[in-house]
């Protein structure tokens, strides 16, 4: 067993400062660039008059800002049970029309879902086509009088801004609100992020340190550690290989609707020659469709069409943008009842469906009812969202199951090319039939394996890490035993951190704390980043081509909000994760979301220590089960 510790940081220093007037900010302000939301509470447990005190806040602290149209822009939603767009932040260029704007806002009332407040500032406003600027600082200011309806959504959707490098603000007025929920909302370190407040009428007494600290001019964020790249990966002989001589017949559905640019329609034509070139194309190997979709279903390429590759890259290449609304339903409809009608489709190969969209479809229920017939029909389907527009829970319910290896999305037409080997070998490993899969699967740790057991050793006791230690030597036995090929890892927390505060580095005591305070502790986030940049790497013995999954062990409240982004990136490079909890302080809910999809078959609960000493066996079967 190869035991794997590797630890990594990543920051970036970014700008984050106000313009002001010259009268009443200080020279290191003036002229500065930013673009900032307000997220204002406008639930019941808040009076109107309270709520009027906090426009009067935000009006104030904006008066001292250089609102011009170029240097500052501000926008604004208030939430209650649900989000409203008060402006955007291109909408107002000077000072009075803001004022006027923010002085306008209307009280709601309902319950207080901050997690949905954070999601819509960072999925809408922080657009560009919304007035938001790429190159300057991203800010959001939360304003909240209580704890939010739901806090697991809370702090995954604050963590995800924050991993999009959106600097977070938490201000908490009264006793409701939790100092917790306020400190997993705002950036690190809190001291510098988090304002508290006993009352509405006290706002005013922080301004002025929340506008010394929003102009600040070096500030620590965390940024998105995986940014996408334009550039097109090498397709290895290694996929070529894996995927040559796989047969399957596979449609690919293309978006031709008028929300997508001319050019950003080719680059999807692009991908789909990538992929085909991958395969290996002839009438008993892999063969071949394509379908355009907007309002109506216009065939391009049906399965007996053509086996030479030149060919198929003419015609695809050939494909007209349609423009018009997106027939999403109709298109799964038609590949279904005429693509793979019998006297086209083979009956001994897969049938896979390739879609690809970048917006909502314009009928959401016909669209999951025709996908269920499909897979229904056993028809696997890869579902491809593009862009900002996307609505997840839609390519969800249109794609395969587990949803981490047949639902993925991209930031924009360019990086599509990032998935063409990842679909390419996805696609090749689809078994050829829906009986193949339910009658004949058998244990899934059979497979050729990679396997990595996790436990963050700097939260547990020795005694309890020991306990974990014996369970995991266990499982490898009883894992071993039914796949010789099967590797093991290890990654713990365990490795010494080297010293990050030197000697003579401070003087000033409050320096010194501040440093410390902002330097945070490892925890499972951490290691679900370091399994995903380092320990599957094949630099540490990872294979090419062989599952992957791992098995957390964790027994507390997990306090990392990062877990849950750096969870979802893990599973996105297709890595299994099996969650088993001990004991009754962790949360269900938080543990589901970390877990693979879906969580029945990836959540094993166990009460105790005791418990978990004999129920490794039980561990076995879910695992051979899901994989």
């Amino acid at each position: 067993m190869k035991i794997y510790c590797v630890s990594r940081v990543v920051a970036v220093v970014l700008w984050i400062v106000h313009g002001a007037t010259s009268e009443t900010s200080d020279k290191n302000c003036f002229g500065k660039e930013a673009d900032i939301v307000f997220l204002l509470d406008s639930s019941s447990s808040i009076w109107p008059r309270d709520f009027n005190r906090q426009l009067d806040f935000v009006d104030k602290l904006l008066g001292s800002f250089q609102i011009d149209g170029r240097h500052i822009q501000a926008g604004v939603a208030t939430f209650s049970t649900n989000v409203r767009l008060e402006f955007h932040l291109e909408q107002h260029k000077d000072r009075p029309s803001l004022s006027n704007a923010i002085n306008s806002i209307q009280y709601m009332s309902g319950g207080t879902e901050t997690g949905k407040a954070i999601q819509f500032a960072r999925e809408e406003m922080f657009k560009e086509s919304n007035g938001a600027r790429p190159h300057v600082p991203h800010i959001i200011v939360v304003i909240t009088d209580g704890m939010s309806l739901d806090e697991v959504d809370t702090a995954m959707q604050a963590s995800i801004a924050r991993s999009d490098g959106i600097v977070m603000f938490a201000i908490g007025v009264g006793q409701g609100a939790e100092a917790k929920e306020l400190n997993r909302i705002a950036s690190k370190p809190n001291n510098e992020y988090v304002f508290a407040v006993d009352r509405y009428s006290h706002l005013e007494s922080i301004r002025d340190n929340l506008a010394d600290r929003a102009c600040r001019e070096n500030i620590d964020v965390p940024i998105n550690d995986a940014p996408e790249t334009t550039n097109a990966p090498v397709v290895t002989d290694e996929v070529k290989t894996y995927c040559g001589g796989k047969p399957a017949d596979v449609y690919f559905l293309v978006d031709a609707s008028s929300s997508i640019w001319d050019p950003d329609f080719h680059k999807q034509l692009d991908f789909v020659n990538d992929v085909v070139d991958i395969f290996d194309v002839a009438p008993d190997k892999t063969r071949v469709g394509l379908v355009a979709y907007s309002d109506g279903i216009h065939p391009r390429i049906f399965l007996d069409s053509y086996f030479n590759k030149a060919i198929l890259r003419t015609v695809i290449n050939n494909t007209r943008h349609l423009t018009g609304g997106t027939n999403t339903g109709g298109a799964i409809k038609f590949v279904r009842e005429e693509g793979f009608s019998a006297d086209r489709a083979r009956t001994d190969v897969a049938h896979i469906m390739v879609l690809l969209t970048d917006g909502q479809s314009d009928n959401p229920m016909v669209t999951e009812e025709e996908a269920t017939k499909a897979k229904e029909q056993g028809i696997y389907i890869f579902a491809i969202g593009v862009g900002g527009n996307i609505d997840i829970r839609e390519l969800e319910q249109i794609s395969s199951d587990p949803k981490e290896d047949y639902a993925f999305t991209v930031d924009n037409f360019d990086a599509l090319s990032s998935l063409k080997n990842i679909l390419a070998m996805q696609t090749c490993k689809v078994d050829s039939s829906t009986e193949i899969q339910q009658d004949q699967r058998g244990c899934g740790i059979a497979k050729q394996s990679d396997a990595m057991f996790m436990y963050d050793s700097n939260a547990l006791s020795r005694r309890h890490a020991n306990f974990i230690k014996q369970t995991i030597g266990e499982l490898a036995y009883e894992m071993n035993r039914i796949s010789p090929d099967i590797r093991f890892s290890l990654l713990t927390n365990a490795c010494p951190d080297r010293a990050e505060i030197r000697l003579g580095d401070y003087v000033d005591p409050h320096h010194f704390m501040s440093s410390m305070a902002s330097m945070g502790v490892p925890g499972i986030g951490t290691m679900f980043h370091t399994a995903r940049q380092h320990s599957f790497s094949s630099m540490h013995g990872a294979r090419k081509f062989v599952q992957r999954f791992a098995v957390v062990f964790i027994d507390d409240e997990i306090d990392d909000q990062s877990a849950l982004v750096q969870a979802s990136r893990l599973k996105f490079k297709g890595i299994r994760l099996f969650i088993v909890s001990i004991g009754n302080n962790v949360n269900d809910r938080f543990a589901e979301a970390l877990s693979s999809n879906p969580p029945a078959d990836h959540y094993i609960k166990m009460d105790s220590y005791t418990d978990l000493a004999t129920r490794v066996m039980e561990i076995i079967e879910k695992i051979c089960s899901a994989l």
